[in-house]
């Protein structure tokens, strides 16, 4: 019986959650300014992602992290410049 008690707890626990993060999602997506903001922090940290293989010496771990971090941060680069350049500014 308590395990039932806690699996509705926890569900409805996560529900709220969710809803309290769509809510602020709302909230910070009406404010464009912020967003813009968001969008640049997003494209310094693909840049990041793309050079540190470079900057921190990866050659260690092998070709796989090299290509994980450089397709990972092209990719994080191409979707912060439509954010920010593509259409619906």
């Amino acid at each position: 019986m308590s395990a039932n008690v806690l699996i509705i707890t926890n569900s409805t626990n996560n529900q709220f959650k969710l809803v309290k993060l769509v809510l602020i999602g709302k909230l910070v997506g009406y404010n464009k300014v912020i967003m813009k903001w968001l969008n640049w922090v997003v494209l310094f940290l693909g840049l990041w992602i793309l050079v540190s293989p470079w900057l921190l010496n990866f050659s260690a771990y092998g070709n796989i992290v090299l290509w994980n971090n450089v397709i990972s941060g092209v990719l994080v680069i191409l979707f912060a410049l439509w954010q920010l350049f593509g259409g619906d500014s």
